[in-house]
């Protein structure tokens, strides 16, 4: 029993001292193994992703609030990474460039108003430079039952009675919208 407890305050004292969470979780896991007690587990909120379909979900997101990372793979690649640093700047947080649980919840979490104009605007050489000019395919978005609840063009999201004059038509690939720094959509515009 002198042993388990010499060894008990040892591992405290490694777990006091520890600078990173996979030491601190690997002596905590030693500990509870001495004192049969649950271990922590070892994904925590701030670990890196490494799964495909949470870095594909992280990915996507970055792309609807305007942070450009080409399509989502569910790699985390040079474009991810770049998205990911700009998104934290814009927002606040540590900028390290590194997808995690703590940062896609982040990012579930942020209002549109805080996004930047998507990946693939441009300013509108009309307004000088006061409105934002969005380009892409018009996406409608039904309910279950058909009835059109919006639309959105290169991931900003647009009122149903802008998508309206929209929703019978087969070419959506080419439109555009004007926007307003208030939000207000100006124009939308097709084929």
């Amino acid at each position: 029993q002198q042993a388990q407890q010499a060894q008990q305050k040892t591992v405290q004292r490694k777990v006091e001292a520890s600078p990173d969470a996979t030491t601190l979780t690997a002596s905590t896991n030693q500990l509870a193994s001495l004192t049969n007690t649950t271990a922590v587990p070892e994904a925590t909120a701030s670990a890196v992703l490494s799964d495909k379909a949470l870095i594909t979900e992280l990915q996507s997101r970055l792309n609807s609030l305007g942070y450009n990372v080409g399509s989502a793979d569910g790699e985390a690649g040079p474009r991810t990474r770049r998205a990911i640093q700009a998104f934290q700047r814009q927002v606040g947080i540590t900028v390290d460039g590194k997808p995690s649980l703590a940062l896609l919840n982040t990012i579930k979490k942020t209002p549109l108003a805080k996004a930047r104009a998507p990946a693939n605007s441009q300013k509108s050489a009309k307004s000088g430079g006061r409105n934002t000019e969005v380009r892409g395919r018009l996406v409608l978005q039904k309910s279950s039952n058909g009835t059109l609840v919006g639309c959105s063009i290169g991931g900003v999201q647009l009122e149903p009675s802008w998508c309206q004059p929209f929703a019978a038509r087969n070419n959506t690939k080419d439109c555009k919208a004007i926007i307003r720094p208030n939000s207000k959509v100006l124009l939308v515009k097709c084929g």
